[in-house]
């Protein structure tokens, strides 16, 4: 199923996402500020918006990947 096109209106400001690059650098964020032993993940989940149990299984995968 197609996503329905977004209604646009002059003047309006649109936030936009992207999973690609990005993603990447967040995670490795994440897991640096973990590893580094300054941030718990409640701060880092807060700190990106999400929960401590996404925080921990992004680590978590960072951690096995290398």
């Amino acid at each position: 199923m197609v996503r329905p096109l977004r209604t646009e209106y002059a003047g309006a400001l649109y936030h936009l996402t992207s999973r690609g690059n990005v993603r990447k650098s967040r995670d490795c964020a994440m897991a640096a500020a973990y590893m580094s032993w300054h941030y718990s993940m409640v701060a880092i989940g807060k700190h990106f918006g999400m929960g401590r149990s996404t925080v921990a299984r992004t680590v978590k995968s960072r951690q096995e990947n290398g």
